[in-house]
């Protein structure tokens, strides 16, 4: 499959006629499958200049907010960073919540409008919880081939730390699970909590004593945010 799709992506651009065309599209695949895909999409950016792209990325509903936020705005960055797209080359669309599913498009004209209606990240951001929420959550133990996913304790600190700002009346929970190499030690466990109190209070402004951190078993991060009046707080703390 991996031989054979370079080789249909070159016939398809070859064949475009229309100002707009889909080159591929496929729902939620590991990591090195879209890191393949995404690829070779994007280096025909850079070989043929009269084409620019659009990535249009949906949400499944199932999905937590975070782990949404650091795969959408991964693949900007991957595009970018590693393999030195130019941003004006190419734009990144949210299209909204239903099923996890990516598209990829090649137009001609900056002037012709898209097939699909862009939809604003505000509310994955920004709406109000009334119920405790698992905002976002990573496998700290789990190897991955190729890393498009932005990392929980770098970016994904920064889009929890407005999820908290938007909902005042809130408690931050985070659990760690320790692991080696990240929070095993007592030297990984305090550079970990200096790294979150970083983030949310000093750069964020968010009161210390809205935020809870505990180390547990297991192999996972979890974010999660807790409005004051939920019964369920009782559970949670």
């Amino acid at each position: 499959m991996r031989k054979i799709l370079p080789i249909l992506f070159v016939l398809m651009i070859s064949q475009i006629t229309f100002t707009q065309t889909k080159i591929d599209e496929y729902g939620k695949i590991i990591s090195d499958d879209e890191y393949f895909r995404l690829t070779y999409f994007l280096e025909q950016l850079k070989e043929d200049k009269k084409f620019k792209g659009t990535i249009v990325i949906q949400k499944d509903k199932f999905e937590t907010p975070g782990k949404f936020l650091r795969h959408f705005h991964g693949v900007k960055s991957f595009s970018i960073e590693s393999l030195g797209i130019s941003p004006d080359r190419f734009s990144l669309v949210f299209g909204g919540e239903n099923l996890r599913q990516t598209e990829l498009w090649l137009s001609k004209s900056d002037n012709e409008k898209l097939k699909f209606d862009a939809k604003s990240l505000d509310e994955t951001l920004n709406g109000k919880i009334t119920k405790t929420t698992l905002f976002d959550s990573e496998c700290l133990d789990c190897d991955q081939v190729v890393f498009i996913n932005q990392f929980i304790f770098r970016e994904g600190l920064e889009y929890f730390a407005r999820a908290v700002q938007a909902n005042p009346n809130t408690t931050a929970l985070i659990e760690i699970s320790k692991v080696e190499y990240v929070s095993k030690t007592r030297t990984e466990k305090q550079k970990l909590v200096n790294k979150i109190f970083e983030v949310l209070v000093k750069d964020n402004k968010i009161s210390k004593n809205r935020i809870k951190i505990r180390f547990k078993s297991g192999y996972n991060a979890s974010f999660y945010i807790i409005p004051k009046i939920d019964k369920n707080n009782k559970k949670q703390n």
